[in-house]
């Protein structure tokens, strides 16, 4: 699914999901194999799975436009929050 989200809004999404956190203050949670990107000032949240498919973390960051880039895809891979790349 995709879920797309203006200023202060909240965005869910399920198993391969597509979040785009359009607005200032937006936030956005997605579970296994999705991928967000958003502008300057929002939010997301993603969980980090084991080889059991069992959450065992969770990676959450505030788009910053330096550490965090705004509007580029990031997704969990190999336990970590990376660039997403096809």
């Amino acid at each position: 699914s995709t879920n797309a989200g203006r200023d202060y809004s909240t965005n869910a999404g399920r198993d391969y999901s597509t979040i785009l956190l359009n607005g200032k203050n937006a936030v956005g949670i997605a579970q296994k194999d999705s991928k967000v990107k958003g502008v300057i000032g929002s939010a997301f949240a993603l969980p980090i799975y084991n080889e059991k498919n069992d959450i065992v973390d969770i990676v959450a960051v505030v788009i910053d436009g330096k550490k965090i880039k705004e509007n580029v895809f990031y997704w969990v891979k190999g336990g970590k929050l990376v660039e997403y790349e096809n």
